[in-house]
């Protein structure tokens, strides 16, 4: 919702389509507490630019960013990034102590004479759709729900490591998926997903966890 909208607007306005987002969640510095991302960073720029996003400005949430005012955030923006408008969730909070929020960001719109759309929450099956809803529902092993919400497959990537090399000896050659940290890990079991390999897609199945078959 919030990238149709952006998309919409930007095509209004003549303006290319762009998002903001941070290298790493903001809580672990304004609560202590790190959740679990559900993307790393470049999945998350994929899925951004596959969704019809010229430009992904990537942040690092530090302690300049976290203390910095909200007016100063936007001013910004628009100076470094030449942002000339803002879309946001009706709940956004940014700035020092959240003190920004969409009522905020829309005053200050109306002021500079920028657009700025406020997209509602969105409710699927009487449910708030957000990101802490989506990772428990991978953590259980509910792809299917987690999938709805998300919108799209959920995506997982990571390095290839070397592992004992057993499948190649049976016809089956596989490849392991080093999940990097940080990064929400589905619950443990064997899922059938889809493998992109040099630009190509292949029918695939994926395990996480255990190999009971190979005692390991």
């Amino acid at each position: 919702a919030l990238l149709t909208a952006c998309g919409e607007t930007a095509t209004e306005y003549c303006c290319h389509p762009g998002v903001v987002t941070f290298g790493s969640h903001p809580d672990t510095l304004v609560t202590g507490n790190t959740p679990a991302l559900i993307n790393t960073v470049a999945d998350r720029e994929c899925l951004l630019r596959a969704h019809g996003m010229d430009t992904v400005v990537t942040l690092p949430f530090d302690e300049a960013m976290r203390t910095m005012p909200w007016e100063h955030f936007l001013d910004m923006l628009r100076r470094h990034y030449d942002a000339a408008g803002f879309v946001c969730g009706e709940d956004f909070r940014f700035g020092h102590f959240g003190s920004g929020n969409a009522k905020l960001l829309q005053e200050y719109c109306n002021r500079e004479k920028l657009p700025c759309v406020v997209v509602p929450d969105q409710i699927l099956d009487g449910v708030r759709v957000s990101s802490t809803y989506i990772r428990q529902q991978l953590e259980d092993g509910d792809m299917a729900t987690a999938v709805k919400f998300l919108g799209h497959p959920h995506i997982l990537s990571g390095q290839v490591v070397p592992g004992r090399q057993l499948g190649r000896t049976i016809g089956v050659p596989t490849a392991n998926i080093l999940i990097p940290d940080g990064v929400v890990v589905p619950k443990l079991g064997v899922y059938a997903c889809r493998a992109c390999v040099g630009g190509h897609v292949y029918a695939a199945v994926t395990n996480i966890g255990s190999r009971p078959t190979v005692n390991g």
